[in-house]
């Protein structure tokens, strides 16, 4: 009786420490709010990457707000991409707003997740492409798709950089040569220039551009110290004063402007770490930050309508990768495998919610990628605009990418995306690095 006593205690005593325990789902949580921006007429695209528990299924996404907003998961199983389009296609300027919401059957933590949706709709902007580039005599010159090529009237000490407003005004900058700043302004609709001006100061290498309206714009310098400065630049009052915005880098500064006026900053130091900084009028700049390592070249950069950074870099092995930094965390280096590029890439933002990337390989033929805004890895498919070209530079409008491009004697060549084919410049031969704009 005694043993059988002790034997039942000991078996109660081991079912009671064996507990079962189940981990506990979760969807990871996505932004509580998504802005949109679209040109009245056009759409525009973003993914976010949906992550949840391996139990997490039959996930769903349900719209209230409108028909001016589709959605679309990838998969009912995480991991999945979750497609939003906002169709400006009949809506007037204006804001307009519904809920998304997120579930899944499975009892999960962060689920359901309601998502706030607005899309913004801008009246039409009056953008075309154009490309700025030193003819054999130093002259800056700019040209346009199926059009001449005008002349700026002056010689400058670099290759020229362009930013343009949405309203079409093109800033051009370049290092003069007194080592300063010369800054001048192409208007494409009456195919005009205005008169260039002529900052102090002594910088090196080739500065750019960042317009963020039709009256101002903001200058990107590098030092002979490998620092960055910026200076302002008005079509009304001319320069400002120049700001220093620091760092040890080997490149010239890549910027880009942002929808919301704010700029990016880029550029790669000696060791292959490529570092941005964000700017913002009124309140300056902020923190230097690490994106990426182990890369080469100068980068790409562009700004998209969601104001995030898009960063194009080659790596060691020449791939292509795509760094997404929206001021709080970078995103992976995402490769875009397949191809080896001889060239570093340009970038270009359609306004649609898509940024292409664009180099040369050996062969000297052009590609092309598009790669959707959001979080996640959203490249699409290779594309070959082919041609034979030595030097190059990308710009995008209304969801059409344009590349210009010069031949290894610099005759310039327009490629547009749609439809798909090159189209010759006559009499216009770069002597050196071109800039296209929009972008």
């Amino acid at each position: 009786m005694l043993f059988r006593y002790f034997s039942c205690s000991v078996f109660l005593a081991l079912v009671g420490t064996a507990t079962i325990t189940r981990a506990a789902e979760s969807i990871t949580p996505l932004p509580p709010t998504v802005r949109l921006r679209a040109e009245q007429g056009y759409h525009v695209q973003r993914r976010l990457e949906v992550t949840a528990t391996p139990g997490v299924s039959l996930l769903s996404a349900r719209w209230s707000g409108g028909t001016w907003f589709l959605s679309m998961l990838s998969s009912t199983k995480a991991p999945a991409y979750l497609q939003m389009t906002g169709i400006a296609t009949s809506l007037q300027p204006g804001v307009y707003s519904g809920l998304l919401t997120l579930r899944s059957p499975v009892a999960a933590a962060n689920n359901p997740q309601v998502i706030r949706v607005e899309l913004e709709v801008t009246p039409k902007a009056t953008r075309s492409p154009v490309s700025v580039f030193r003819d054999s005599l130093g002259v800056v010159r700019s040209a346009e798709p199926g059009l001449s090529f005008t002349s700026s009237g002056a010689t400058q000490s670099s290759d020229p950089s362009a930013s343009q407003a949405s309203t079409g005004e093109t800033f051009v900058v370049a290092r003069s040569s007194a080592n300063s700043i010369a800054a001048n302004v192409y208007f494409p609709a009456s195919r005009t220039w205005s008169n260039w001006q002529v900052s102090g100061g002594s910088i090196a290498g080739r500065p750019s551009v960042a317009a963020v309206s039709s009256m101002q714009a903001y200058v990107l310098a590098r030092d002979s110290y490998g620092s960055y400065w910026m200076l302002p630049f008005s079509r009304n009052t001319g320069f400002g004063s120049w700001v220093f915005l620091g760092g040890t880098l080997a490149t010239d500064p890549a910027t880009a402007a942002c929808p919301d006026g704010n700029f990016w900053v880029a550029g790669r130091d000696q060791y292959g770490n490529v570092w941005v900084r964000q700017y913002r009028p009124g309140s300056g700049p902020g923190n230097w930050i690490q994106v990426g390592s182990q890369l080469q070249g100068s980068p790409g950069l562009a700004c998209g309508t969601d104001n995030a950074a898009y960063v194009a870099a080659r790596d060691l092995s020449n791939v292509v990768s795509m760094i997404r930094f929206d001021g709080v965390s970078p995103s992976p280096a995402y490769a875009a495998t397949g191809l080896t590029a001889a060239t570093d890439p340009a970038v270009a933002i359609t306004g649609h919610g898509v940024v292409f990337a664009v180099f040369t390989d050996a062969a000297r033929a052009v590609w092309f990628r598009p790669f959707t805004e959001g979080t996640g890895n959203n490249w699409g498919q290779w594309m070959s605009a082919g041609g034979s070209i030595a030097r190059f530079s990308s710009a995008a409008v209304r969801g059409l990418l344009f590349i210009a491009g010069a031949d290894a004697y610099g005759n310039l060549s327009w490629y547009r995306s749609s439809p798909a084919a090159w189209t010759a410049t006559p009499g216009a031969v770069a002597g050196g690095a071109l800039s296209s704009a929009p972008r």
